[in-house]
């Protein structure tokens, strides 16, 4: 029998989908996912709740990470630093435009990208399937990027869809 979690705890724990992951796996050649637990990770190499990924070295990586959505900055912080450590940091976050984290990830990604619909998360064991509340955003720290560029992607199969490189106009 699973013990219950929190409400908080349980909100914190959806799973990225296995198609989205898949389309941005092929794209980003993932090897450490750094925000998961044994249930649903997606590399084999990951850092788990009780290996915390926030302490731990990325360096050298090319990281995944779906973070718990309860506190972001942490880890758009450690996105940004490991940049200068030749690591490929990929964010799946919430798109709250309004939070002081949003304005790191303006001025850190290499690529911002939108999806095109809202992301239906697969639920923990033992939690009934719901609707995604909110829209979601991919942010790429690409330490080899020779350009910023905004992106709107499929959001089941994670596929570009249509890009601007920072300066363009339309």
């Amino acid at each position: 029998m699973l013990e219950a979690l929190p409400a908080d705890d349980v909100r914190q724990g959806w799973i990225t989908p296995d198609a989205l992951y898949a389309g941005l796996h092929a794209e980003f050649d993932f090897n450490l996912d750094v925000a998961s637990d044994v249930d649903n990770a997606k590399c084999l190499n990951f850092f788990s709740r009780t290996v915390d990924g926030l302490a731990r070295p990325w360096d050298g990586h090319r990281v995944w990470c779906n973070p718990p959505y309860k506190n972001l900055g942490p880890w758009v912080d450690k996105a940004i630093q490991q940049t200068s450590r030749k690591t490929l940091s990929v964010l799946l976050l919430p798109s709250r435009t309004e939070q002081q984290w949003f304005r790191k990830v303006l001025i850190g990604a290499t690529e911002l990208s939108f999806f095109d619909a809202r992301i239906q998360f697969n639920p923990p064991r033992g939690v009934p399937a719901s609707s995604n509340r909110e829209g979601s955003i991919l942010a790429v720290f690409d330490p080899a990027a020779t350009q910023r560029r905004v992106t709107v992607r499929d959001a089941k199969l994670g596929t570009i869809i249509y890009s601007w490189l920072k300066g363009e106009h339309s």
